[in-house]
C-alpha cells in the first residue's frame, strides 16, 4: 500500500496552508518517490511570494505565515476563492457535468494572461546566479527524472537566468468564477532563477504531462542545470 500524501493542503474560512512532510514516500512497488527538501520547499515559497508580490503584478496568494508542525513544514496563506483551472469543466456556473465551453474559455484566458502579463514580467526578472538565494529546487519533471540529492547553484558572469514558476500548470491557476479570468498563480516552491528554456508551461493536462515525457528535451534541461 502507498504511503499517505506528503504534501498536506487545509483550506481555513480565510486561509489556506500547505505542509510538506519529509520523506521517504513509498509508492506501490517499493520505491521512495518523495518530493525532497521539504522544509527548503517551503521556505523557496515564502521567498518567491513574497518577491513577486514586491516586483510584479502577477497575482500571488497573500504570505501571512509559516513554520513546523505536526504535518511538517508549512506556509499559510490568505485564502484565494476562485476555481482551478483544471476543475473549470466541472465547475463553473453552469453546474453541468462538463462544461467543455467554460474550460475552453478559461484555457484562452489563461493562455493569454501568461503570455501577456507573466511571461514578459519574469522575462525582466534576472540574475547572474541559478535558483534563489543560492537554493535550485527543479521543476517537478526534472526531479522526478533525475533524484539527486542536491542541485548546485550556477553562477554566470551576465544575467542569463530568468525568474520562473517552476511548475505551471492548471492545478497551479485560480480562476474566478463568474469571469473566468486568472485571479492567482500559487503553489510556488520550485520558483527561481533558471534558463529560459525551463519557462515550460501548459493550461490542460496532456500538455502538462508531455513535460514528463519528453526525454531529449529532459535531458537538454538537466544539462542546463549542471555547473559549467
Amino acid at each position: 500500500m502507498a504511503s499517505k500524501p506528503q504534501t498536506t493542503r487545509t483550506l481555513g474560512a480565510t486561509t489556506f496552508t500547505k505542509a510538506i512532510k519529509p520523506g521517504p514516500v513509498f509508492n506501490n512497488y517499493g520505491v521512495d518517490v518523495s518530493k525532497k527538501w521539504a522544509q527548503e520547499r517551503i521556505q523557496n515559497e515564502v521567498t518567491a511570494l513574497q518577491f513577486i508580490a514586491a516586483n510584479t503584478t502577477i497575482p500571488v496568494p497573500r504570505f501571512l505565515d509559516t513554520g513546523i508542525g505536526e504535518n511538517g513544514p508549512y506556509l499559510t496563506v490568505q485564502r484565494v476563492d476562485g476555481i482551478e483551472l483544471t476543475n473549470v469543466a466541472k465547475e463553473c456556473r453552469h453546474q453541468t457535468v462538463n462544461c467543455t465551453a467554460c474550460q475552453a474559455i478559461a484555457n484562452q484566458n489563461t493562455t493569454t494572461f501568461i503570455k501577456t502579463i507573466v511571461l514578459p514580467q519574469l522575462a525582466a526578472l534576472k540574475s547572474n546566479q541559478s535558483g534563489l538565494n543560492g537554493l535550485v529546487i527543479p521543476p517537478p519533471w526534472v526531479t522526478e527524472e533525475d533524484r539527486r540529492a542536491t542541485w548546485p547553484s550556477k553562477m554566470s558572469a551576465t544575467a542569463e537566468f530568468e525568474f520562473w514558476h517552476g511548475d505551471l500548470g492548471g492545478h497551479n491557476i485560480m480562476c474566478d468564477r463568474d469571469t473566468l479570468q486568472v485571479i492567482c498563480l500559487f503553489d510556488w516552491e520550485n520558483a527561481g532563477y533558471y534558463p529560459p528554456e525551463f519557462k515550460l508551461w501548459s493550461v490542460d493536462w496532456p500538455g502538462f504531462d508531455a513535460l514528463f515525457t519528453d526525454k531529449n528535451r529532459l535531458a537538454k534541461l538537466i544539462r542546463l542545470l549542471e555547473p559549467y
